[in-house]
């Protein structure tokens, strides 16, 4: 998991996981980037989250307590994030290991190979960068 936040509404995702796959009889490996944003209860907009910001898979975790005035919202949220394949995650208290639900799941986009090669190069670190390249080449 990385911080990738930077200042700005939407000026990238706030957070990115990778994750890599190798399997026994297939060659290669699977690389799969997910990327999250994170918002308050008041600032998530349908408007907004419509891209799965040069990644396979998009997630917006939203902070949205037990009986906040935005929970009106929620079918609509719901609804939009399913329609765009956009996984949604209502955090309620993230305090407590049982603090999130997942109430929509993200579906895999089909982000080409050299866009994601781009995308970690500008978000990972050197280290980050070692440490995939050596788990998709089989050596971790």
């Amino acid at each position: 998991m990385q911080d990738t936040s930077a200042k700005g509404l939407w000026a990238r995702p706030d957070f990115i996981l990778v994750s890599a796959m190798r399997f026994k009889f297939m060659p290669g490996a699977q690389v799969d980037v997910h990327s999250f944003e994170l918002k308050t209860e008041k600032d998530a907009r349908c408007s907004r989250f419509t891209k799965p910001w040069l990644t396979h898979f998009g997630h917006l975790v939203w902070h949205l307590p037990e009986r906040s005035k935005s929970e009106a919202r929620l079918a609509e949220i719901e609804d939009h994030c399913a329609g765009h394949g956009i996984g949604l995650i209502r955090m309620r208290d993230p305090s407590t290991k049982k603090g999130c639900e997942i109430l929509a799941d993200p579906v895999r986009k089909p982000t080409l190979t050299m866009t994601i090669e781009g995308f970690l190069e500008t978000r990972l670190s050197d280290e980050q960068k070692s440490i995939l390249a050596r788990a998709v080449n089989g050596h971790l």
